[in-house]
Parts: structure tokens; C-alpha cells; sequence
């Protein structure tokens, strides 16, 4: 294994030595343009910021087709994303995330939208547009960052009104009928006032064509975003955003793959001619399929074509999002007070159909109700040797939720009991409803201090208290009610979790055109509570994910070690950024689905690794990007599985990913050509901690090409497009659910082909 890691990081030098060496030999370079951040709470130059990020401007995030947040991690380095459903997205920043699809449950890869904590992944697949910029910023946040993540953050900045009146209209279509419309206006509406009103859209035809109901994988969403930006005096700005969106499609069907229990009680894929066993769950024994290749119900896929499926459930997705931010500043020089005000509600409502086949065997739903209010204060000073931020920050979040599983218990009847009874004879409910009430404040402050000309030190720390009640009421055919509330375990019902982030970095610059630096952070994320929905009828062991003592887990801490370099080399052709980390990882929380069971619970953890970003301009027409991030270490100690205990590899981390973009553009017919090919390479890597076969995803490619021309005023552009070239076969998600025969595996997206038309004005 380890040698296998020497020989990735080999191959990724190799990479970056040979596009340095071909940048090196031309005459007629560009230099780069700066790119502004602002991940210290104030405007910088990414070369000047001594922490790893990756950053995004409005442009580039155009140029590669990006319109939700969870798409720009495709060129990000050590950041992955994966979702099942437009219902789920989870996003996976130097191995760390979370991957219960419970909706209650915050991520440790924490988003921001204008500044504003976003609590909920429902909303990472939302709509981006008319965006600014992005920022990825990786590891531990806290000391400045309103909320306290442990693996890092992704931040959307909208763009803001404008003194001159400007806009644009850009239309896609593609096959499918897929359309796609955005647009924004924008201008002063008086001396003091400036406003600008956006919005987007995204429609198009079903992909997937069900055999026996409605076809599948549709897709009609919206979103919308009106600013004011007032300037009453010279000193006082007032920026109000109020956004929404709403999205109503039938999800992208799973695919039907039959899975049976390996030697270790891990699921794995059966072949196409072998007769699959199973443990009856009910009455004990053992079931036998009843042909070759078929599930519990005797149904096999007759082919291998992802478009075409039998599924009697087609399912749905609703959501629904409106929020308000309101941001005050003010000049009290030297000081600036910051007010972020945060107002968020999130309606979610989902079905679908998880063992993808012709009968009524599992069938899962969720709905969620959740509302959040935030609100954040900050001081600032920015002398010429000393720069300091302090703040304060309260975060309210309500959520009712519920969820359901409707489960056949038909073959197990047959097997058991000699029946013959035909498919959904015997369908039972398991379900729960719970809410939960979190409350958080803190207090966080970061320092920078220059010791001359060369050395900069940094100083953070961030004391948080949150206070999380669960009321969970859990209901099944094989026993009594769980009724977990205050009422019924006041001492296990409601968790108070108090701990500190801290950061200590040095920054020091040999020369103008290089910075390096070295951190020392340690971030935390309080504990919180399982919700599990389903415990297989008739058996009580399992049933023990739902027992009260064991439905909360502990907070996490996470300790990271960094050092890192950034650089202009070839008079300033070429960006080289790089970093290595080690992670010390305690009371990491786990997620598992051990014999079909939802279950939280602590492991301590190691992940080390680094990445590497190189930007070139050869000459003023071409441009390269390429992102290397490799994991060396990923280890989850003492995990849990049905015949002991084990040491396993972290979920969604991949050891080595490499993606980048080629860009080449030229005069033409009046105006100028573009052509431009991007590309993201994912090494194997496991969906789960129990690390079952069936969750292992092979290595894949996903290139992407985009052909452009722009009138020299800059004001049309055309587009011809082609996503997923190769039309590589890959799967987005996977959950074992070998015990009862099937795994939840969702394919990714297909190739696409379409075009687009943009008119700017100002």
C-alpha cells in the first residue's frame, strides 16, 4: 500500500514538473491576474492568504458549466462531492465528512452564502448563479467563520449591485429539452441606493424510462435573490438579500443490483450466475433466490442499460428554501463593526424506491421542516503591523422531521412459514418523527501580527457552547414504541457541548513572489443524536440502534498540522500552491449501516496528505490549471462490524484525485474563439466506514469540453458544450443494504450535449 501511495505522488511530480518545464520555454506569456478573497475577513490576494484555499471567480465558474455549489469541488483538490438524489449531497474535504443522510444532522464541511451559515445539505445542490466568486477553504475553521467546522468551509459570494446599471441574460438548452435560464439587473435606484434582482432555472425532460409507471429522473427547479445596498453616509453601508428557490422532480431511479452478505457480514455483489442466499431475518434459517442473478423476489434487470428500469415506486422530490440576510457595517475608524443577521427556513419531502424493482419490497421517505436564525457581530482593525478580528455569534435552529420505511416481509413468510404468498402480501411500517432545537453561541477573535518584513504571526481562538434537545419517537411491527424525548431520558434528551478551536500559523516570505507557512489548528463539533428509522421486524438485536442509551454520540475534535507554500514562478506566468497536513482525528463520527441498521458513534481517526494547485499561462491565448491531492494516510480505528473489530479506511477518500482545465483562445471573426477541455480523475475509494465491497467505487474519468465565441465587445457569447465526453459509467452513491438484498447504488450523470447563448449589458 505504501508503495502504491510512493508511486501516485511520483506520477503527480512528474505531472507538475513537465507543465512547469513547458511554461518555462515560452516568449509570449501572460501574467496572471490576482485573485481576490476575502477568508480573513477582509480583501486579499490568494498568494498573501497563509492557509489552503482554492478560490473561484464568476467567469471561470461559468466556463466550466457550474451552477450548484456541490459542482465546483470538480476542480478543487482534495475536495470530493457525492450525492444519491438531488435529496442528498454530501461534500468530502481532505477525507473528512459526514455521511448519514439524516436531514437534522450539520456537516463538518460547513456553507456559507454571503457570509450567512447555511445549516442544512438539503440546499447543496440549490441553484448558484449570478455568483462572484467561490472560496474552498481546507480544514479546521472557527476563529473567524461564524460557525465552527472541522474540515472546512465553502463560501458563495453573490454578486452585489453595481453603480452602473448592468445585467445579463444567458439561455442553455441541451438534449432532454434541458433548459437553463439566468439572468440578473441591476443599478442605482437612487444617490444612496443601489439594487439588483437575479434569478435562474433549470428544467428538463425524464432521463430514465420505467418500464411499468411514470418515467424518471425529471427535473423543474427556480431560485430567485433580490439585494439592496444602501449607503445613507460615508461611513454606514446596508446590504439586504432576501432569496428563495423551489425544486419538483422525480429522482433519478437506483440502481437494481442484488447484494448478499460476505464472510464478515459486509455486503458484496453477487454474479450473474449465482444463486444468492440470505439470512431470514425473520424466522432464522436462511432464503434462497429464486433464480440466478435475482433478488429476494426473483427479479434480475434484463440488461445493463441505466435509462431503463421496472420500478413500481417512481417516488418524488419537493423542496422548498426562503431566507433573509441583512448585513450592517460601519466605519468608526480605525474600527468597522460587522453585523451578518441570518434568516433561513428549508421544506423538504422525498420518496423513493431503494431496491429498485418491479415489487413492493422497501420503500423509504423523509420530510423535514427546519428554520434557522443567526446572528453575528464583529470588530475589526487593520493597522499597518497589527490586524485584529473579535466577534460574537448565536445560532437558533427548529426542525420538525420525520422519515419512513415500508418493508415487505412476504419472502421471509414464504421461506419461513412454506408460503406462497405473492409479493407485497405482507408490507409493515417502520417509522420515526422527531424534532430538534439547537442553540449555539460563541465567541471567537484572531489576530495577525508582523514581526517585519518577512514574518507574520497568527493567533486565533473560539470558545463555543451549544445546546441540542432531540424529541424521537420510533415505531415498528416488532415491538413497543421507543419514545426518546425530555419527558422520558431528561438526562439523555438534551446535550450541552462546550469546547474550543484555537489556531497558531507563521507566515514568512524569502521573497516577493513567495510565501510559506505553518499552522497549528484544532477545531470541534459538538456531539448531536441518531434518528434510525428502520429496525428489521422480529429481531431485537436489530432493534438496538434505536435503544435511548445509544442514539446520542460525542463531539469530535480535530487537531491539524500544516505547512504549506505558495509562489509566482516564471515572472509571474505560473501559480504553484501546495500543502501537506496531518490530521489528529478524535471521537470522529461515525456513520454506519451494520445489518441494514442506522447507527453514530465515536472512533478516533488519522488522515494525512497534501495537494498540490499549479496555474500556467504559457502565452496570452493558453491557459492550464491542474489540481494533485493525495491521501497518505486514512485510517479509522477499532470500527465496528458484525464479527468484531476492525481498523478501517476513511469514507468517500479517495488516495489520489487529479483534475485540470485547458483553455486556448484566439481572434476570429471579429471577435475571439475559445476552446476549452476539463477533466477530474478519482482514484477508488469506499462510500462508507464499514468499508463493505459493494460500496467500493472503481477509478473514473469525467472530461468535460466546451467550444465558445465572444463578439469583441464582450456583450453576446455562444457556447457549444459536450459534459461527460466519454460517457463514463460511474456510480455517485452507494449504501450496502446486503441484509435485505439490495444496495442503494445511484448512477452518475450521463454525457450532455447542448448550447449556449449570453448577452451582457451595461
Amino acid at each position: 500500500m505504501q508503495t502504491n501511495h510512493l508511486l501516485r505522488s511520483i506520477r503527480a511530480k512528474r505531472i507538475v514538473l513537465v507543465l512547469a518545464a513547458c511554461a518555462s520555454v515560452t516568449s509570449n506569456a501572460a501574467v496572471l491576474e490576482e485573485i481576490v478573497v476575502t477568508a480573513q475577513k477582509r480583501e486579499q490576494d490568494l498568494q498573501d492568504v497563509g492557509i489552503s484555499i482554492s478560490a473561484f471567480s464568476g467567469p471561470q465558474l461559468r466556463e466550466l458549466g457550474y451552477i450548484d455549489a456541490a459542482a465546483v469541488t470538480a476542480q478543487t483538490p482534495g475536495v470530493s462531492v457525492f450525492r444519491a438524489t438531488s435529496a442528498f449531497t454530501q461534500v468530502n474535504i481532505r477525507g473528512v465528512s459526514q455521511n448519514d443522510f439524516a436531514d437534522h444532522l450539520e456537516a463538518p464541511i460547513a456553507l456559507y452564502v454571503d457570509e450567512a451559515y447555511v445549516a442544512s445539505t438539503v440546499t447543496l445542490n440549490a441553484l448558484m448563479y449570478d455568483t462572484e466568486r467561490v472560496e474552498v477553504l481546507r480544514g479546521p475553521q472557527g476563529t473567524l467563520f461564524g460557525r465552527n467546522a472541522t474540515g472546512g468551509l465553502i463560501h458563495i459570494v453573490s454578486r452585489k449591485p453595481t453603480v452602473k446599471p448592468e445585467g445579463f441574460l444567458q439561455l442553455e438548452y441541451g438534449e432532454h429539452n434541458r433548459t437553463y435560464l439566468e439572468g440578473a439587473a441591476g443599478g442605482p435606484l437612487s444617490d444612496s441606493v443601489l439594487g439588483r434582482f437575479s434569478l435562474a432555472m433549470l428544467r428538463h425532460n425524464p432521463l430514465v424510462h420505467n418500464r411499468i409507471g411514470k418515467d424518471m429522473a425529471d427535473m423543474d427547479q427556480w431560485a430567485a435573490r433580490a439585494q439592496l445596498l444602501f449607503q445613507p453616509s460615508e461611513s454606514t453601508e446596508i446590504h439586504l438579500i432576501a432569496h428563495g428557490g423551489k425544486s419538483d422532480e422525480t429522482p433519478r431511479p437506483i440502481s437494481h443490483v442484488t447484494v448478499v452478505p460476505n464472510e464478515l457480514g459486509l455486503g458484496r455483489p453477487i454474479g450473474p450466475e449465482e444463486v444468492a442466499v440470505w439470512p431470514n431475518i425473520v424466522f432464522g434459517g436462511a432464503i434462497t433466490a429464486p433464480c440466478a442473478g435475482c433478488d429476494l423476489n426473483g427479479y434480475r434487470e434484463p440488461d445493463a442499460d441505466e435509462t431503463t428500469v421496472s420500478v413500481d415506486e417512481p417516488g418524488s422530490f419537493e423542496r422548498e428554501f426562503y431566507g433573509l440576510t441583512g448585513k450592517v457595517a460601519l466605519d468608526l475608524a480605525p474600527l468597522r463593526l460587522v453585523s451578518i443577521s441570518n434568516f433561513l427556513t428549508v421544506d423538504k419531502s422525498y420518496l423513493t424506491d431503494p431496491d429498485a424493482s418491479p415489487n413492493p419490497f422497501f420503500h423509504y421517505g423523509a420530510n423535514m421542516d427546519m428554520t434557522q436564525l443567526s446572528q453575528e457581530l464583529r470588530l475589526e482593525n487593520e493597522a499597518d503591523q497589527l490586524r485584529w478580528v473579535a466577534g460574537l455569534y448565536y445560532l437558533s435552529m427548529d426542525g420538525d422531521y420525520d422519515a419512513f420505511v415500508d418493508f415487505d416481509v412476504t419472502p421471509y413468510l414464504n421461506s419461513g412459514l412454506g408460503l406462497n404468498l405473492p409479493p407485497g402480501s405482507a408490507v409493515g411500517h417502520n417509522g420515526a418523527a422527531w424534532s430538534l432545537e439547537v442553540t449555539s453561541l460563541a465567541a471567537f477573535g484572531q489576530l495577525e501580527y508582523d514581526l517585519g518584513p518577512s514574518w507574520t504571526l497568527t493567533a486565533g481562538l473560539r470558545y463555543t457552547e451549544d445546546e441540542k434537545t432531540q424529541n424521537y419517537l420510533y415505531q415498528d411491527a416488532a415491538g413497543p414504541p421507543v419514545d426518546f424525548s425530555v419527558a422520558t431520558y431528561p438526562d439523555l434528551a438534551r446535550q450541552r457541548f462546550r469546547n474550543f478551536s484555537a489556531k497558531a500559523a507563521a507566515n514568512w516570505r524569502p521573497t516577493a513572489d513567495w510565501l510559506v507557512y505553518g499552522s497549528w489548528t484544532r477545531g470541534h463539533k459538538g456531539g448531536n443524536f441518531a434518528a434510525p428509522v428502520f429496525g428489521v421486524p422480529g429481531d431485537p438485536v436489530y432493534r438496538a440502534n434505536v435503544f435511548p442509551t445509544v442514539l446520542p454520540h460525542d463531539e469530535e475534535v480535530l487537531t491539524a498540522y500544516e505547512l504549506g507554500a505558495k509562489g509566482a514562478v516564471f515572472g509571474g506566468r505560473a501559480r504553484l500552491n501546495g500543502a501537506v497536513f496531518y490530521y489528529d482525528y478524535k471521537d470522529y463520527q461515525v456513520f454506519s449501516l451494520q445489518n441494514s441498521a442506522q447507527a453514530l458513534f465515536n472512533r478516533d481517526a488519522t488522515v494525512s496528505g497534501g495537494e498540490v494547485e499549479l496555474t500556467i499561462t504559457p502565452t496570452d491565448r493558453l491557459e492550464f490549471r491542474l489540481g494533485v491531492a493525495a491521501l497518505w494516510e486514512k485510517t479509522i480505528r477499532d470500527v465496528p462490524i458484525p464479527v468484531g473489530s476492525v481498523d478501517r479506511v476513511m469514507p468517500m477518500a479517495p488516495d489520489l484525485t487529479v483534475s485540470g482545465v485547458g483553455r486556448y483562445e484566439w481572434p476570429a471573426l471579429g471577435g475571439r474563439m475559445a476552446v476549452q477541455a476539463d477533466f477530474k480523475w478519482t482514484d477508488d475509494f469506499y462510500f462508507y466506514a464499514l468499508n463493505e465491497p459493494i460500496t467500493r467505487e472503481p477509478s473514473y474519468i469525467v472530461t468535460n469540453v466546451r467550444l465558445s465565441y465572444t463578439t469583441a465587445d464582450d456583450k453576446w457569447q455562444t457556447a457549444l458544450w459536450v459534459r461527460n465526453l466519454g460517457d463514463t459509467d460511474y456510480m455517485s452513491y452507494r449504501v450496502d443494504v446486503g441484509a435485505l438484498g439490495f444496495c442503494t447504488c445511484a448512477a452518475g450523470e450521463e454525457r450532455w450535449i447542448g448550447a449556449t447563448v449570453t448577452y451582457r449589458w451595461e
